[in-house]
């Protein structure tokens, strides 16, 4: 095996990468909140929800390898919060679903790879479904309190 392969194989298999990798995507979209603001005009809000999506699918990731458990090939943060065992109020589990559009798509380009947007929804439903959050949704504060739990809960049980 070569020096690339072990590296690799080393930095997939262990959890406190993705948990790092986490803590590093969760501050990066606190920047893009406490400077992207200006009253009520959200600069750079796209990129943020799909920054604080990535650090929810790689702290979910970090619990899943934790736990001995293969990774799907999925940006489903809903499904890997559940793989990780992780349960969430309907609001919560209706934010971190359209987080998942942000990694998806919604954050990187103008448009999903096809005018269906994701899954059986057309586009227009499925901005429909996002915007019907609210932006209060996607609150920094509210959002890393939730992230917060869950990496003490990390730190508490895999000491990395």
């Amino acid at each position: 095996m070569s020096i690339e392969e072990k590296l690799f194989n080393q930095m997939n298999e262990t959890s406190g990468y993705w948990h790092n990798k986490s803590a590093d995507l969760i501050s990066s979209a606190g920047v893009l909140w406490k400077y992207g603001t200006d009253g009520n005009d959200y600069c750079h809000f796209n990129t943020y929800k799909m920054l604080m999506g990535m650090s929810f699918e790689s702290i979910a990731k970090a619990f899943c390898i934790a736990q001995n458990k293969t990774l799907k090939p999925t940006h489903d943060i809903t499904a890997l919060m559940s793989d990780a065992g992780f349960k969430f109020s309907k609001i919560e589990n209706r934010t971190l679903k359209a987080l998942t559009s942000y990694v998806e798509w919604a954050g990187k380009y103008p448009t999903p790879l096809n005018k269906k947007g994701s899954g059986p929804k057309t586009l227009v439903e499925h901005w429909k479904e996002l915007s019907s959050l609210g932006d209060e949704a996607f609150d920094y504060e509210i959002l890393h309190k939730m992230w917060r739990k869950m990496s003490d809960k990390y730190m508490s049980e895999h000491n990395t």
